[in-house]
């Protein structure tokens, strides 16, 4: 690094040529000299020297103390006053100041050449510090963590913005408090004080940790939950300078720790309430988790992975049964699901086997949810069994019976229909219905029978037909079934019914004319007796007399 630049300010230009020529010597690079204070603020503007050798007396109304405050105020440039004046008073105006050296004239070149040296390395220093210290307090008022540094005695030297807003103080009010004024800490659960960790570091010189459920009352007696860390701070000769404490607010975490816990429980309440059996296996084919209902159901012991294998809970073998699908999922890693009836449990079960994997997609094991089904098996078995029969009725009922589609084409007919028809089924199914009589009484709308009707065919035969709409779980219509009966002989029974009531009615007539016939022949009879008594009685009175 090459010699530093030096202005010098001297109010005898004699002096000032001198000291230019000296220091030229030392191999120091002097642009100019300044006689007065003004001149040398415009010079360090100007040229912006390494250092200044400032006189006190100088021509002009600003003297060499003033001109050197304002120097080092504006441009951080270190002064050592040379001067013939050693004054007291003025000494002390020297040193508000802060200049780097004070010669008295006359100094040697060897004097004045440390002193520079001396001046240019402290001020190179002293500005590597401060920018160094500059650097970590920002470091320490930008990070979110909140920063309490102490002196040796546990007094406050630095508070950062965060622990100012925690704590309530602010940095200026602190300065040279006692760390427990501020950092004032109690047990959440107790309420009872805690050792302050910025006494616990100094005895120990070690790092030190708050405990569990730490609070910390802030100045306005709020209660804030916080985590923190005390650590000595040690100098290059291994003493202690003080203590660094750093802490942040676990407020958040405290909430976010309840979600969990409360969404933990949420799970176990929601995994253990569930009808279904839920088991958890490893690789091994060990039951490391069940929910209440397999527990019960499977009759599981307290979880012990030599004792919970799968196999033997859910099929009573003492190895994995041959071609198990659930198995078959270490292999594909895909869920499969599958019905079984499992004669161990006595049921029929139907079982989702899923595959589960690690963060690094590694399968680690499998997740059965296990239905009881065997209502619902009887059920199928119910249906089934009530199909089969409906289907022998459909087939063996001597109605004829069809089923029509919303366009009214046949979809389906039994064995009657098509002997009456004398077609094979084959040639029936699509046709529309109006091919072998009437079809216009059938609608979709309704499940109560549509209509009734007695309708007579091109062949002469007599049918009594009957048709119902069938409609799904949602109202949705199917198709409309309709029951024909064959009433022909019904039909010829009743014209015969008929013409004997007729013939019956005539001889009833008949018979009704004939007996007022007899009648009036009576009455007559009755009267021509009477007749006859009277002519008698008549007779005989005559005989008497």
């Amino acid at each position: 690094m090459g010699k530093a630049k030096i202005l010098v300010v001297e109010h005898e230009p004699a002096v000032a040529k001198d000291l230019q020529r000296r220091l030229e010597q030392m191999g120091y690079d002097v642009p100019c000299a300044a006689t007065s204070g003004e001149e040398a603020l415009n010079r360090v503007r100007e040229h912006k020297p390494g250092l200044v050798l400032m006189n006190i007396l100088l021509t002009g109304a600003m003297d060499g103390i003033e001109a050197a405050d304002r120097i080092r105020s504006a441009d951080d440039i270190p002064i050592i006053y040379l001067t013939e004046n050693a004054d007291e008073e003025i000494l002390e105006r020297a040193k508000i100041t802060e200049p780097f050296g004070y010669l008295i004239k006359p100094v040697s070149d060897r004097e004045l050449q440390s002193n520079i040296e001396i001046s240019i390395y402290k001020h190179r220093t002293d500005r590597k510090l401060r920018e160094k210290e500059k650097w970590h307090s920002t470091v320490l008022s930008s990070i979110g963590d909140a920063v309490i540094i102490t002196d040796t005695e546990g007094n406050i030297r630095f508070m950062n913005p965060a622990a100012e807003s925690l704590t309530g103080w602010g940095n200026h009010e602190t300065a040279g408090k006692p760390a427990e004024d501020v950092f004032n800490i109690i047990n959440e659960e107790t309420g009872g004080e805690v050792e302050n960790p910025v006494q616990k570091v100094l005895k120990s010189g070690m790092i030190a940790g708050l405990a569990n459920h730490t609070v910390l009352i802030a100045r306005d007696g709020t209660k804030i939950p916080i985590d923190d860390s005390g650590a000595p701070i040690i100098d290059e000769k291994g003493n202690i300078t003080g203590v660094v404490l750093v802490f942040h607010s676990i407020v958040e975490r405290k909430k976010a720790e309840t979600l969990i816990l409360q969404a933990k429980q949420d799970w176990e309440d929601t995994f253990n309430t569930i009808t279904d059996m839920i088991t958890i296996h490893d690789k091994d084919f060990n039951i490391i988790r069940a929910n209440k209902a397999a527990e019960k159901l499977l009759g599981l012991p307290l979880l012990n992975l030599d004792e919970t294998k799968c196999f033997k809970y859910y099929h009573g073998t003492q190895a994995p049964p041959g071609g198990c699908p659930s198995c078959q999922c270490f292999e594909t890693r895909e869920r499969t699901v599958f019905e079984i009836f499992e004669p161990h449990l006595n049921m029929y079960i139907e079982i989702m086997a899923i595959p589960r994997f690690d963060n690094d997609n590694h399968l680690t094991g499998l997740i059965h949810v296990v239905r009881d089904i065997t209502e619902r098996k009887k059920i199928e078995d119910e249906i089934k069994k009530a199909k089969v029969e409906w289907e022998m009725t459909f087939d063996s009922a001597s109605e004829l019976i069809i089923l029509v589609d919303k366009e009214l084409n046949i979809s389906r007919c039994n064995k009657s229909f098509a002997e009456f028809t004398q077609r094979p089924i084959r040639e029936i199914i699509g046709k529309k219905c109006s091919e072998f009589f009437p079809c216009d009484i059938m609608r979709d709308n309704e499940t109560e029978p549509a209509s009734m009707a007695e309708i007579q065919t091109e062949s002469g035969h007599w049918l009594y037909l009957s048709s119902y709409s069938i409609l799904d779980d949602k109202g949705k219509f199917l198709h409309t079934i309709i029951i024909a009966t064959d009433i022909t002989d019904l039909k010829i029974t009743q014209k015969r019914l008929l013409q004997s009531e007729k013939e019956l009615k005539n001889r009833v007539k008949e018979l009704e004319d004939f007996y007022d016939m007899a009648v009036g022949r009576e009455l007559k009879m009755k009267e021509l007796k009477s007749e006859i008594a009277k002519l008698n009685k008549r007779l005989s009175e005559e005989k008497e007399n």
